[in-house]
């Protein structure tokens, strides 16, 4: 693999084809000497020598600079650690994929990637829905949908709305909210958070912003909370909370809303409700 960094700026005005030197720098690291050259009116790319090294400068840095030989921009290195090391991640996946025969000869074909009729990654990360019919995930959400947190909720029945509703255990619904769970398996909770994130981040349709938090149970057992939120109007954005099953996979609680903060506010009541039900109110 190679580094190169690129900028791009709507405002620049640059000349097609030109090349500048520039110096490149992480902190008060060394200074790589290289060359950017523009690519469109708006953009320039610079390959980088020794970009292991700085690659993992990038990672570990506060602040991330670039000398031209007439200004000094400087970007912030915050959460970069995380978010590099997964970029990298998914890279190394990807060409391992590829040398063992399962990837996709191009990369940015949707229908190599996504199987648009199982909803579900075709290379790794593949987990399996147990359907309507599964008894766990009734009694988990009907016990839930009984405590006090969640009483305002009322459940949906077949052809109450439109929509796929009944393709779930359980379904159901509150002001400018609607929830479902579904038991998932085949992943465990870390890979099925990415799996998830991946699917649902496709139908925002536009911009997002998504986040993956870690929370522990009374009984220690681990979870995790997606929040998915699209920057479009026409479009729901969710909060899904991953639960241990007592038989086997994840509790999947789904809460959609056009509002971020009732999706967050129903995730959150639920998660009341399943702390009261294991202490048995």
């Amino acid at each position: 693999m190679e580094l190169e960094v690129w900028l791009i700026n709507e405002a620049w005005n640059l000349e097609q084809g030109a090349q500048y030197p520039v110096r490149l720098y992480v902190d008060d690291h060394q200074k790589l000497h290289a060359r950017a050259e523009v690519k469109g009116r708006g953009g320039v790319y610079i390959p980088v020598r020794r970009g292991e090294w700085l690659f993992e400068l990038l990672k570990k840095g506060d602040g991330f600079y670039i000398d031209t030989e007439g200004e000094h921009l400087g970007y912030d290195l915050s959460g970069s650690f995380k978010a590099l090391s997964r970029m990298r991640a998914c890279t190394e996946e990807m060409l391992q994929a590829e040398r063992s025969g399962d990837g996709p000869i191009n990369p940015f074909a949707k229908k190599r990637l996504f199987d648009s009729a199982s909803g579900l990654f075709k290379r790794g990360l593949n987990y399996t829905y147990t359907g309507p019919d599964d008894a766990g995930s009734k009694a988990f959400a009907l016990n839930a949908l009984m405590m006090p947190p969640l009483r305002h909720y009322q459940q949906i029945a077949p052809g109450d709305f439109d929509g796929d509703f009944d393709k779930f255990a359980v379904a159901w619904h509150g002001e400018g909210v609607f929830g479902v769970i579904s038991r998932l398996e085949g992943l465990d909770l870390d890979d099925l958070g990415m799996a998830l994130t991946r699917k649902n981040t496709v139908l925002c349709k536009g911009a997002f912003d998504s986040s993956k938090t870690p929370f522990k149970l009374r009984d220690g057992s681990q979870g995790l909370r997606l929040q998915i939120f699209c920057h479009n109007d026409e479009a729901f954005s969710r909060v899904i909370s991953l639960y241990p099953a007592d038989n086997d996979g994840f509790y999947s609680i789904f809460n959609f809303s056009q509002n971020n903060a009732d999706a967050q506010k129903a995730d959150a009541q639920f998660h009341t409700a399943i702390e009261d039900m294991m202490r048995g109110y």
